[in-house]
């Protein structure tokens, strides 16, 4: 994950313990889900832009590191954009469900 995409002011509304300023907060939840499913891929299902804000609704699969179980979930985000940067995220994801 490139910090360079992201203003040094950058506010996450929804990071997993609440709001939090700076890119390096985003880096970490991405590095963490990675160890926890490390084939993670995410499906882009649309995208909406408007004006300065980017609105994406996806879905999230990988496979559990310590259980080996197939997992899936899906989500909605919407980027707001300044100056070329991110500079605000908004999120909302649903739990993780085994798939068989």
């Amino acid at each position: 994950m490139a910090l360079n995409n992201f203003s040094q002011d950058f506010l996450d509304h929804d990071g997993p313990a609440g709001p939090v300023v700076g890119p390096t907060a985003a880096k970490q939840m991405m590095e963490s889900a990675y160890r926890k499913w490390p084939d993670l891929h995410v499906k882009v299902m649309d995208a909406i832009c408007e004006g300065d804000k980017v609105m994406v609704r996806n879905q999230w699969t990988g496979t559990d590191s310590v259980s080996g179980a197939k997992y899936e979930f899906h989500g909605f985000v919407l980027w707001r954009f300044a100056n070329g940067k991110i500079v605000e995220r908004w999120a909302t994801l649903t739990d993780p469900m085994e798939v068989v």
